[in-house]
């Protein structure tokens, strides 16, 4: 029997409900959870810029509330951003509480750089190094695959077991390199930028922008220290190059409430 087409969206949009509730949820309990910090009084106080859109630039208070206790957590001595924001200011307040550490945030936008700075609240200013930037288009060859997540990880080189067990094809996949980075040894990175779409000659041969990915966590994954934890924020394709590319042993979990994905080194 054939299934209306309204009835499919029906279900589709039931299915969803369960998953935007407990979004919703968690996100007044992480909001909540801020407030007791001083983290939202500040950001609260710093609205989306003239001509923004509000709803999509407004703070994602359970995505804060991650970023923030992370840095209270683990206590990181550098932490590196890439794309500047409300995160900034929160895991600036963080670091500040903490009394030691560093937050280098590379920014793509001279003007997203100033309203940043701006947000910094007073003292964990000093804990921040806005860093104007502007990425390398690059071509890397690699493993990428665009089925749903999830996977496992085999400690072997390139080896995943697939759903399907199929192996992943190596393609030509562009991307961005920060020649900033070479210079830091980070023990937390959030991925939140730079945005495909703002730059111009970030098109594929077809004329269209394809999805955004940072290459640095690959490039630089020698140098990292055991425990360092990547944190990328809404960056899906992102994910799956780095969980297909990375060489060393890590440890996958993804957040779909909050819309996280978290890489750990544990070697």
């Amino acid at each position: 029997m054939m299934v209306p087409a309204s009835f499919k969206l029906l279900l589709m949009d039931a299915c969803q409900l369960p998953r935007q509730l407990l979004q919703a949820v968690d996100s007044r309990v992480c909001r909540r959870k801020l407030s007791r910090t001083g983290v939202l009084d500040l950001l609260s106080a710093t609205p989306p810029p003239d001509g923004a859109d509000a709803a999509s630039l407004a703070p994602q208070w359970d995505r804060l509330w991650t970023l923030y206790s992370l840095v209270r957590r683990k206590r990181p001595s550098l932490v590196l951003e890439y794309g500047s924001g409300y995160s900034t200011a929160a895991m600036a307040e963080a670091l500040k509480e903490n009394g030691s550490g560093k937050l280098v945030s590379f920014e793509t936008s001279a003007e997203w750089s100033r309203i940043t700075e701006q947000r910094l609240g007073c003292g964990s200013a000093a804990y921040v190094e806005l860093v104007l930037c502007s990425p390398e288009i690059k071509t890397l060859k690699g493993f990428f695959d665009t089925r749903p997540m999830p996977w496992a990880r085999l400690r072997e080189r390139h080896s995943l077991v697939w759903s399907g067990d199929r192996r992943p094809v190596e393609v030509g996949v562009m991307g961005f390199v920060y020649r900033e980075a070479e210079q830091f040894t980070p023990d937390l990175i959030l991925i939140d930028g730079p945005s495909g779409k703002r730059n111009k000659d970030y098109v594929d041969s077809y004329g269209s922008h394809p999805p955004t990915i940072v290459f640095d966590p690959l490039m630089q994954e020698h140098r990292y220290r055991s425990g360092a934890h990547i944190v990328l924020d809404s960056r899906l394709a992102n994910s799956r190059f780095l969980v297909n590319n990375l060489k060393r042993d890590w440890r996958y979990r993804p957040d779909s409430i909050r819309r996280q994905n978290h890489l750990s080194l544990l070697d």
